[in-house]
């Protein structure tokens, strides 16, 4: 498998236009391997990470270091200790024997006597409020009765409330429903700098217009986004560097892009003219309608 990963990745490069020696070393080639169990996702997200951790780096090639970076910086990496899995363990232990002791006492005592369920049912008759008071609503009544379909596999939950009467929708303009202000970069003079002129930028750029797509960060590797943002500043014209805001499986990212173009032709036709680190990143173009509305999620 090994093999096969390191031709797909040799390739992607030269799609990307990269026409150098190999980048990616055989231990980090290895090592991906290993972590993406062969998922095609995976291997794009760790060699796009740990080509990310080398270009910050100041390095050309991609080691087993910078591919350890790219793992613990990726959604499916959950590190676990040994004490952690010793500690799963002992739980599952203890809620086995909970959950079996007390099918135990269920299937033992059986049905209560009806003297029992009777006495039962005068107690919370006689604890019920007054009529002059108002019943407490089930936290499930108060939900919309238009809640959305479970997704497939999920079981949907029912509650037995009695149905409260449909509510028609309110329908608001489009000025009542603000859009959600992008988050800044917490940290990064140069980023920080960029994403503001980025937000003007994306206001009053024409939605038909295009752009170099770059590189994306996780919010969680910030000195990285600066260092790449310098580094790109220092091949580029600093000016035309773009820097947003995008979520992606619900965590915050920033994306850095650059220039901008009339078309996707004249983008692509731009990319042959990027320096060759910057080109091993595997640009692409991107509408700024696109940019725009992932930047406002």
């Amino acid at each position: 498998m090994r093999g096969d990963i390191e031709n797909y990745v040799d390739f992607r490069m030269r799609a990307a236009g990269y026409r150098g020696p190999k980048v990616f070393t055989r231990e980090a080639i290895s090592l991906i391997a290993r972590t993406s169990q062969g998922l095609t996702r995976r291997i794009n997200i760790l060699a796009d990470k740990a080509l990310l951790a080398a270009f910050a780096g100041g390095t050309h090639a991609v080691t087993a270091a910078e591919v350890r970076r790219a793992v613990r910086d990726s959604e499916f990496y959950r590190a676990k200790s040994g004490v952690q899995k010793l500690r799963i363990g002992g739980i599952a232990l203890v809620l086995g024997l909970v959950l079996g002791w007390a099918t135990h006492m269920l299937l033992s005592l059986g049905a209560a006597p009806p003297r029992a369920q009777a006495a039962a049912a005068a107690s919370a008759t006689n604890s019920r409020p007054d009529a002059g008071t108002a019943p407490i609503a089930s936290p499930a009544a108060a939900l919309p009765s238009a809640s959305p379909a479970p997704t497939a596999g999920r079981v949907a939950v029912t509650s037995l409330a009695a149905p409260s009467p449909p509510v028609k929708p309110v329908s608001a303009s489009a000025g009542d429903v603000p859009d959600k202000k992008p988050v800044a970069p917490a940290q990064g003079d140069l980023a920080r700098e960029r994403f503001e002129a980025t937000q003007t930028w994306l206001r009053n750029t024409p939605g038909d217009r295009y752009a170099i797509q770059l590189a994306t960060v996780n919010a969680s590797a910030l000195p990285q986004l600066e260092d790449f943002v310098r580094k790109a500043a220092a091949a580029l014209p600093p000016g035309e560097l773009l820097v947003y805001s995008v979520k992606i499986d619900g965590q915050q990212h920033y994306r850095v892009a650059y220039g901008s173009y009339p078309s996707a032709a004249k983008a692509l036709e731009a990319m042959k003219g990027l320096p060759q680190l910057l080109a091993a990143y595997q640009p692409y173009a991107r509408s700024v309608e696109r940019m725009r509305s992932q930047n406002r999620q």
